[in-house]
């Protein structure tokens, strides 16, 4: 009988069968089976449930999430590969449970990663089609807005921005100008801002004229009521000087762009002939 019990345990060495304690009186039996230990068995049910949660919220996001697109067939190879790759290592019984842990926090990453790869190239071809749209789309209401606007201000008038202006081709006193403004539904030209001041030295070039712009009351106004406070200021080193030598009587109360070697503002006595820039609005 001894001998049955030695052969079996040969053949099948993970196991002892009923094999007899030689130090008891009464040989009683003793029989144990080989189990895992339990740390190993409650790891690897643990990994078991986080690779399926993992693959679960995966799964989730890529069907649920609106605003990407759909996967494609690369993809969806590469997710299930990756899928199989997680049940076929957790099957692997003879794997330590360090490496099962290790293995499929790779292949999160290695999910993860083409995720981002995914959306982040697919986000930047949307992006970059959605540019060139509003490029052409920029393009075309700029000729539009030009045209448009060319012929609502009117033949011998340019736009810039919401305005018209008229340079005029004869030349007047500071007073008269402002009435020939007046008269065609206009006033001198009021400058708000630096755009506009760029804009009006590339347009009157070379010529002097008069803009909206006087301190016969003692202050520096613009015709239109603007706050002059408010208003950027153009004015040419050493102006305004309210020169009193030009034998005209009185000082210098009205403003005009000059041309020296850039365009500037200078006071000058009103009485004297100039050219005018005359604005509107457009309607």
């Amino acid at each position: 009988m001894g001998l049955f019990f030695q052969e079996m345990s040969n053949d099948y060495p993970d196991h002892q069968f009923l094999q007899l304690g030689d130090n008891s009186e009464n040989k009683v039996f003793k029989m144990n089976f080989w189990s895992p230990p339990p740390y190993s068995r409650v790891v690897t049910a643990l990994c078991a449930v986080c690779a399926i949660c993992f693959i679960t919220v995966i799964i989730l996001i890529v069907a649920l999430k609106p605003a990407e697109p759909q996967p494609d067939q690369r993809l969806h190879h590469q997710m299930t590969n990756l899928s199989d790759g997680i049940y076929s290592h957790m099957e692997r019984s003879s794997l330590d449970d360090s490496k099962v842990i290790d293995k499929l926090k790779n292949i999160e990453a290695s999910v993860q990663r083409i995720l981002i790869d995914k959306t982040t190239d697919v986000l930047q071809k949307d992006i970059a089609s959605v540019l060139v749209v509003l490029r052409k789309l920029s393009d075309w209401a700029t000729k539009q807005n030009s045209s448009f606007l060319d012929s609502l201000c009117g033949a011998d008038w340019a736009h810039h921005s919401f305005s018209c202006y008229y340079l005029s081709s004869d030349t007047l006193s500071w007073q008269d100008a402002k009435k020939a403004c007046e008269s065609m539904n206009s006033h001198l030209l009021v400058i708000n801002n630096n755009e506009e001041q760029r804009f009006i030295s590339t347009f009157s070039r070379p010529f002097t004229s008069w803009i909206g712009l006087t301190d016969a009351d003692g202050s520096w106004e613009w015709v239109d009521g603007t706050p002059y406070d408010s208003t950027p200021k153009s004015w040419q080193d050493g102006q305004p000087d309210d020169y009193y030598y030009h034998q005209l009587g009185g000082g210098e109360d009205c403003a005009q762009m000059k041309f020296i070697t850039t365009a500037g503002w200078n006071d000058e006595h009103c009485t004297r002939k100039q050219y005018y820039i005359c604005e509107k609005k457009v309607r």
